[in-house]
């Protein structure tokens, strides 16, 4: 079995002539990679027949498009990352989580000025704390359950079926 001698990177002009190049640039680039694999060859020289492989298609696509609108691109503008401040305190730390409102909130119910979260309460412009908040809402579920839940069956507060 005769071995074929790999020729340096500045020597290799075309691609190997088993790579197809098709407009599916991803077959093209895997079968690229299989022929590299057989031959052995390092990923510098595979890195080199892709940028090859790719110059190949943008020619193509620039003879193809050539007179028409889609000819000539339009430049990309590369969104400049703006440095992320993060709000400090007064004492020069970072502040974590979510922002403090300056809202003067009052629980309806508890009357405390301070919670983690603020719910909204039965009606409009009421606020709960989230405590008591989260108590309302485990109340009003459990009298929905009892709504739907046959009162027959129950002996005080018990799962009593008559037999």
């Amino acid at each position: 079995m005769e071995t074929e001698k790999v020729m340096a990177d500045e020597n290799i002009t075309d691609l190997p002539s088993c790579v197809k190049f098709s407009c599916d640039f991803r077959q093209s680039v895997l079968e690229l990679l299989l022929w590299c694999n057989e031959k052995n060859l390092p990923i510098e020289q595979f890195a080199l027949l892709k940028s090859r492989m790719l110059g190949m298609l943008e020619e193509y696509n620039r003879q193809l498009y050539q007179g028409t609108s889609l000819e000539q691109t339009q430049p990309v503008i590369e969104q400049q990352k703006k440095p992320q401040t993060e709000p400090t305190n007064p004492n020069g730390k970072k502040q974590r989580g979510r922002p403090k409102l300056d809202h003067n909130r009052e629980c309806s119910i508890c009357h405390t000025t301070k919670t983690s979260e603020w719910r909204t309460g039965e009606s409009p412009n009421t606020f709960l704390c989230n405590a008591c908040g989260l108590k309302a809402l485990k109340k009003k579920k459990r009298e929905q359950q009892m709504a739907t839940t046959p009162t027959s069956n129950f002996v005080s507060g018990t799962n009593y079926i008559p037999s």
